[in-house]
């Protein structure tokens, strides 16, 4: 694995993401890395607390790539999520 990646805090990880998206084509720049990374979180957060079966492909990866806009309530999932870790992080 990359030496970048070997250490990194977790709110550290979404950079780094978004710029892998960037580079492998899905996204042409960083907004754009930015909406699929929220896609994606938002579906593994999902996925995660599931009963399910948890799984993820790559046909279903390209799939939730080349969706369109990310749903309000899942917007307004990510917003808390993203709220709760910075207040943690700060406490």
């Amino acid at each position: 694995m990359n030496g970048r990646w070997e250490q990194v805090d977790a709110q550290d990880l979404k950079p780094l993401i978004e710029e892998k998206i960037v580079e492998v084509g899905f996204a042409k720049d960083s907004e754009g890395a930015n909406e699929i990374f929220m896609r994606l979180f938002a579906y593994i957060f999902h996925m995660l607390s599931s009963d399910k079966e948890k799984r993820l492909d790559k046909k279903l990866l390209i799939d939730l790539i080349q969706r369109g806009s990310i749903a309000t309530a899942d917007k307004e999932l990510l917003k808390g999520i993203w709220d709760y870790i910075r207040i943690s992080k700060e406490s």
